[in-house]
C-alpha cells in the first residue's frame, strides 16, 4: 500500500468510516503483448472490499484512474444507498482558500452552495467577486 485515505459516510444521521486504500502500480508482466500497468484498490466500509485492479496505460495513469474510480464508485454507492460520502473535503480548504473565505459568510454553517438562501458564495460569483472557473473547479472537486 502507498496511500490510504478515511472517508466519512453519512446515512440518516449516522456516519461511518469507509477506508480507500491504493497499492503500488504494478509493472505489466508481458508488456510486449500489450498488457497495461495496473493500480491495486480497496475500498473497505462500503462494498464488498475486494482489491480491484485498475489498468492503465502506465503507472501513473494507473494511479489516477484508480483515484478517479474510488471517487466515482463512492458517489455512486453512497447516491444508491441515499447517504452522502466525504473524502477529500477538508483538503478543499486549503486548495480553496477563496471559496472557503466566502463559504465564512454563508447564513448556514451546512451550506452546500448550491440552492441555500443566503449562501455567500453563490452570492459572490454572481457578483464577479469569486471567479467562476475556480467556484466549478471547487465543486467538481466536492463532488
Amino acid at each position: 500500500m502507498i496511500a490510504e485515505r478515511q472517508a466519512t459516510f453519512e446515512l440518516d444521521h449516522r456516519s461511518h468510516v469507509v477506508y480507500l486504500r491504493f497499492g503500488k502500480p504494478v509493472y505489466p508482466p508481458n508488456p510486449a503483448e500489450g498488457d497495461p500497468w495496473w493500480c491495486p484498490l480497496q475500498v473497505e466500509g462500503l462494498g464488498s472490499g475486494e482489491i480491484r485492479p485498475i489498468a492503465g496505460e502506465d503507472s501513473l495513469q494507473a494511479l489516477l484512474l484508480a483515484l478517479r474510480f474510488a471517487r466515482d464508485h463512492l458517489q455512486a454507492e453512497a447516491e444508491r444507498l441515499g447517504g452522502r460520502v466525504y473524502w477529500i473535503t477538508e483538503d478543499l480548504d486549503a486548495v480553496f482558500p477563496d471559496v472557503q473565505e466566502w463559504a465564512l459568510a454563508c447564513r448556514f454553517r451546512d451550506c452546500r452552495h448550491d440552492a441555500e438562501p443566503g449562501c455567500a458564495v453563490r452570492a459572490a460569483v454572481e457578483l464577479g467577486k469569486l471567479r467562476g472557473e475556480r467556484w466549478e473547479a471547487f465543486r467538481r472537486l466536492r463532488g
